[in-house]
């Protein structure tokens, strides 16, 4: 029985690998945070993973 206005979708969360925030960096400073064509080649990843990831900070080296 098809349910009208019902959306399933699997997430499946992973960790972000090196070459990943590698490839977010060095896209970010090539086209700014235009997140669609940031997130367009990297395979799994949503232009909101992108931006969110690059908000985060996460990836950065800790200043103390």
């Amino acid at each position: 029985m098809l349910r009208v206005g019902t959306l399933r979708t699997r997430v499946a969360f992973r960790r972000w690998l090196e070459a990943e925030d590698a490839m977010l960096k060095e896209r970010v400073e090539a086209l700014g945070p235009s997140w669609s064509l940031v997130a367009g080649p990297m395979k799994g990843r949503s232009p909101s993973e992108c931006r969110r990831r690059w908000f985060s900070r996460s990836w950065l080296p800790k200043i103390e």
